[in-house]
């Protein structure tokens, strides 16, 4: 749990900077079409070179979460963690790839803002479970060889909370969706994100 704590407590710091840096060079973008009054701004160098610094550090998280799914897979012990954590590094990459194409708008501040909001969950659940004694292992008492007799790292309670968390965050995804759609034809970017909406209900249902 400490291990962990360390690592999501780093993540989480690092993101808000990622969060923080990328609103501010969004609004320095939209301020330079306003500007252009329709045509195509030109975009300093600096600009293209920080958006491409956010990218990185996007992807480097995401390889952080490489480590803690190689510590949960050892573990062995929670069904949903290492799930949500899947989830996480997807949207760490996601987030990667649209700062890397200079997009720094609602869509992906929201990515931004969910990473945020799931590395916080993550953060309670374990100090929750830092807190109390773990439930007592299935397990216990019996004798079958290379069976996992460890305790749970996390109550199921903890991570049903999460399974709640991350719908609500697909229903938030959603709505910003159905609110920003211009018209029934979506471009290709458009249906890029609702593919990416509809994957993740289905791992919610995969969860629960």
């Amino acid at each position: 749990i400490a291990y962990l704590k360390e690592k999501f407590t780093y993540m989480l710091a690092q993101q808000k900077s990622a969060t923080s840096s990328t609103r501010s060079l969004d609004l320095k973008l939209r301020a330079l079409n306003l500007a252009a009054g329709g045509e195509q701004p030109e975009i300093d160098i600096k600009d293209r070179q920080l958006a491409k610094r956010l990218a990185a550090s996007e992807l480097k998280l995401s390889a952080v979460c490489d480590d803690v799914l190689d510590v949960l897979s050892e573990d062995g012990t929670t069904l949903v963690f290492p799930e949500i954590v899947v989830e996480l590094k997807a949207d760490l990459e996601q987030t990667g790839e649209l700062l890397d194409n200079l997009q720094t708008g609602d869509s992906t501040r929201m990515i931004q803002k969910d990473i945020e909001d799931t590395v916080s969950e993550i953060l309670a659940a374990l100090e929750e479970a830092a807190k109390k004694p773990p439930p007592p292992s299935p397990n216990k008492g019996r004798e079958k060889k290379n069976q996992n007799s460890s305790a749970p790292l996390l109550a199921k309670s903890a991570e049903l909370k999460m399974v709640r968390a991350l719908q609500l965050r697909v229903n938030r995804r959603t709505s910003r969706f159905d609110t920003s759609r211009k018209s029934v034809d979506l471009s290709s970017e458009a249906r890029s994100q609702l593919r990416e909406i509809g994957r993740k209900q289905k791992d919610v249902e995969k969860l629960l």
